[in-house]
């Protein structure tokens, strides 16, 4: 649980390498349903505002479709647990 300028985030990941700062946005949705698209652009704006270099949306129950082609849109990964437990 972070806070940033005023706005809750998950997860904050922040590093460097050489000159450059990095941040990596995280939020976690753990709805009974898949999330809907308002979700996705409600963190769309706290990403930008934010200039995240990356943003990751995490559900407990997939995404409806309109969200998937708001994030594809505007660069935002999505993951339901059903991918994350695959992961290596």
């Amino acid at each position: 649980n972070e806070i940033i300028e005023g706005r809750q985030f998950d997860v904050a990941i922040r590093f460097k390498v050489g000159f450059y700062e990095y941040l990596t946005l995280i939020e976690c949705k753990d709805y009974n349903i898949a999330v809907p698209i308002e979700k996705v652009e409600a963190f769309v704006t706290k990403v930008r505002h934010q200039k995240a270099n990356k943003a990751i949306m995490v559900s407990a129950h997939g995404f409806q479709s309109g969200a998937k082609e708001v994030a594809v849109r505007e660069g935002i990964e999505l993951f339901s647990l059903r991918q994350v437990n695959k992961l290596p």
